[in-house]
């Protein structure tokens, strides 16, 4: 039933290019499940019971070699005599004289291997179980192993396109699920890029890192051509108990799979059509073609079948047409006549270079990179893979590029630093830009520079001169400016003491660490030196506190300046300029002159005398009083007190007379110094104490006294002049006189009177009322001198006046 199932799948199909397949030898007793060929002739074959079975005949003969115990799975060569074997019991085998001897470099027998895949000499795969994928870089020597996150399938097989990328498939044991993984960093890393709950993965053809087949159970096979974004089912039989084992890469066109029902399933047109030929009585494991022209498989029996595609290379192309000299970035079209033999034509361009389109066609046309390089092409036989290439050299220019530029990525403010680049050949004048603030001190137009930086972070940027090309490619350099610090105001005592201290304080600014403080010369910094504050004791020299912010990294900031004015105690004043001999009552003057520091003026006067206006200043007022005593000032200023200036004085009473009227005769209270008024006018020659008024009007006296000291007294209305009086002759009398104890006042008549008794100054000193002929009065406590007592009416006019010595 199996082979009727297969064969109407070959009928329907299969077309006549297609190969046949025909039995070669024996490889050994058991089941091949591994098959590598050097070449047509020498070729390895592996599997049951350890086998590793050699041929120099293309399979016709084997030599059995048995090296290891267990199920063999995987075989490959990486040139002519360095070859690896792995297998079951985590075994893995080398050979390097070209497969005449075998040594064991690994053995786990905690696991197993199912395929081999070495890169280079050096850089191996095995393919493990449950997700496992070990890698050796030391020629197998060691191996580490690298989960791909799943634990319930197991890696069957791994191919690389090239050292960095690759891919890997996996199956679970029952078929019924699997994953295809990817890894473009040559195995450090992969990434799953195909799962399936339906379809377990065995078998791998990896034709380029973007274009990939992969079989598995359901006699399915899936492709993808980018990159295994994108999968599509291509074949599927019609034999869907069938497993697809194992695959091989003809040529880019022509891809063949085995499965385990002894199928051989082949396209000859990248998986459009394909055809399907039983091979054998057993399934097949493997399959292997060392070049386009013949392939091997061998079936769980231990036979070898082989198959030839009959070829006519085709010839080397002609030459190709086009541009020898482009641009990067640029498109350009490349064109060969058609080759003998060619179905199809494969181009390679440089690297970095895409070709957009004809690829497979006598005409491409290519977008390149910055790389020069060879583009080539190969005339591509489907049965028989592609012939010798014609090549032509190109040359990739570019717009000058400018190569990145040395220098420091930290600047301070104001700093001279160097920037530079490499340069370009062809290229003669490099444009530089600095960041705002900064200046190009030398080299504009040079491939060196050096720049005074300003306060601005910006970009150093360089551009080259241009050519066919275009316009030159500017590298830039990020530079980061730290500002230098600035420095703020400061702030306090602008006027200080002489030997007196002071504080003054700057407010903390960004990028200052310390601050840097200078005073007068004779001032000292009692603390705070290094911060934002400070104490200062000052001497007699005034001038300039400093301060300046400074970074540790870039510097010192600008200085700022607060002038300082010292003060010293004023002076004391040279003289005070005024009389020393006053009246009471006086108003007088006293002034000194401006007082060296001197900002106001403190003056004290005796008792009793006041200053009406001045004080604080150099000139005074005063209202003087009687007394002796000292006018004394002093200059003051913020910082004290200067010395005193004195000037005694004395201050003489002022007279106080008044005038006792006895008719028409008036009588000054004082014996001396008297001149008479009357009506404000002064009577010549009247400087008498008594003054007989000659007519009515108004009188008064102005007394001086011997330190010239006047006063007048009160005005006294003086009528009747020339009238009799009421009474004639003496009204009273007065015993003893001079007294010094009891005096006796006699009235000449019994009236009604009163008596009132003044000194010489004009004050009242007693007064008593007479109602009788006599009264005693006791002056022994009356100072000595005279008084007069005036006899009064009781509508106080004078009756008679009398004078008195008190002794």
């Amino acid at each position: 039933m199996k082979k009727i199932i297969t064969l109407f799948s070959l009928i329907f199909l299969s077309y006549a290019s297609f190969a046949q397949w025909n039995y070669t030898g024996n490889a050994f007793f058991g089941t091949v499940r591994g098959i590598y060929f050097l070449n047509a002739d020498t070729g390895f074959a592996v599997g049951s019971n350890g086998a590793i079975s050699k041929t120099l005949d293309g399979g016709v003969n084997w030599d059995l070699q048995a090296p290891g115990t267990g199920l063999m799975r995987g075989v490959q060569f990486i040139d002519n005599d360095t070859g690896f074997v792995c297998g079951q019991y985590g075994q893995v085998f080398k050979t390097t004289n070209g497969g005449n001897s075998w040594s064991a470099i690994y053995n786990d027998g905690s696991t197993y291997f199912r395929a081999v895949e070495f890169v280079n000499a050096s850089t191996g795969f095995l393919a493990g179980p449950s997700g496992m994928v070990y890698k050796s870089t030391n020629y197998g020597n060691a191996w580490a192993s690298n989960s791909l996150g799943i634990s319930d399938a197991d890696v069957i097989q791994i191919g690389m396109a090239d050292e960095m990328n690759g891919y890997l498939v996996c199956a679970n044991g029952g078929f019924e699920h699997g994953y295809i993984f990817k890894t473009t960093d040559g195995g450090a890393s992969w990434q799953q890029v195909y799962s399936s709950d339906t379809l377990g993965m065995l078998a791998l053809a990896v034709v380029d890192q973007d274009t990939v087949y992969a079989g598995g159970n359901l006699q399915t096979i899936i492709k993808t051509t980018d990159g295994g974004a994108t999968w599509d089912t291509v074949y599927s039989g019609n034999v869907p108990e069938a497993v697809v084992r194992s695959a091989a890469v003809r040529s880019s066109a022509s891809i063949v799979f085995a499965d385990d029902f002894g199928n051989v399933l082949s396209t000859l047109d990248y998986g459009t059509n394909w055809s399907s030929e039983l091979v054998g009585n057993s399934g097949l494991f493997s399959v292997c073609f060392p070049n386009a022209a013949k392939g091997y498989t061998g079936d769980l029996d231990g036979n070898i079948y082989s198959a030839v595609y009959t070829c006519v290379i085709p010839e080397s192309p002609g030459a190709i047409s086009g541009s020898q000299v482009v641009c990067s970035a640029t498109e350009a079209t490349y064109t060969i006549n058609a080759v003998a033999g060619a179905d199809s034509y494969s181009w390679l361009a440089p690297v970095g270079a895409t070709i957009l389109s004809g690829q497979g066609d006598t005409s491409v046309v290519i977008q390149f990179g910055s790389a020069s390089g060879e583009v080539s092409v190969a005339g591509v036989s489907v049965n028989c893979g592609s012939g010798p290439a014609t090549s032509l050299a190109v040359t990739v220019n570019s717009a000058p590029q400018a190569a990145a530029i040395t220098g420091a990525e930290a600047a301070c403010e104001n700093s001279q630093l160097s920037y530079s680049t490499a340069s370009i050949d062809g290229v003669s004048n490099y444009e530089w830009i600095v960041p705002e603030g900064a200046t190009i001190l030398s080299g504009q137009g040079d491939t060196s520079i050096t720049i005074m930086f300003g306060a601005f972070s910006g970009d150093v940027s360089v551009t080259p001169a241009g050519n066919d090309c275009g316009a030159g490619i500017t590298a830039s350099l990020s530079v980061t400016v730290h500002p230098l610090p600035q420095t703020a105001a400061i702030s306090g005592d602008v006027v200080v003491c002489e030997g007196s201290n002071g504080s003054y304080l700057t407010t903390e600014v960004a990028n200052a660490d310390s601050y840097e403080w200078t005073v007068p010369n004779d001032a000292t910094i009692l603390s705070g030196q290094g911060t934002a504050s400070i104490e200062v004791q000052f001497g007699v020299v005034q001038g300039n506190v400093s301060v300046t912010a400074v970074s540790s990294e870039c510097g010192n900031g600008n200085t700022v300046s607060f002038p300082v004015a010292i003060n010293s105690l004023p002076l004391t004043p040279s003289d005070i300029f005024g009389s020393t001999e006053w009246c009471s009552g006086d108003t007088a003057s006293f002034n000194i002159n401006n007082v060296l520091y001197g900002e106001s003026y403190n003056w004290s006067v005796p008792n009793g005398c006041v200053i009406i206006s001045g004080q604080g200043d150099t000139s005074i007022m005063v209202l003087m009083a009687t007394g002796s005593g000292n006018i004394t000032v002093f200059a003051s200023n913020g910082c004290g007190d200067g010395g005193e200036a004195v000037l005694g004085i004395d201050v003489h009473p002022a007279p106080s007379p008044t005038i006792t009227q006895s008719n028409d005769t008036l009588y000054s209270s004082s014996p001396a110094g008297n001149q008479w008024y009357y009506n404000g006018e002064l009577i010549p020659g009247a400087t008498d104490q008594i003054y007989v008024a000659t007519q009515n009007g108004t009188y008064y006296v102005v007394v001086t006294s011997s330190f010239g000291c006047s006063a007048a007294s009160e005005s006294l209305e003086v009528v009747g002049v020339g009238i009799t009086p009421l009474f004639s002759g003496s009204l009273f009398e007065i015993f003893p006189n001079p007294s010094a104890g009891n005096t006796y006042v006699q009235l000449s008549n019994l009236i009604h009177a009163k008596m009132v008794m003044y000194d010489q100054q004009g004050r009242k000193v007693a007064e008593r009322v007479l109602d009788g002929d006599k009264i005693i009065m006791d002056v022994s406590s009356f100072s000595k001198g005279i008084y007069f007592i005036k006899l009064l009416s009781d509508e106080d006019v004078i009756l008679d006046v009398k004078k008195l010595v008190v002794q």
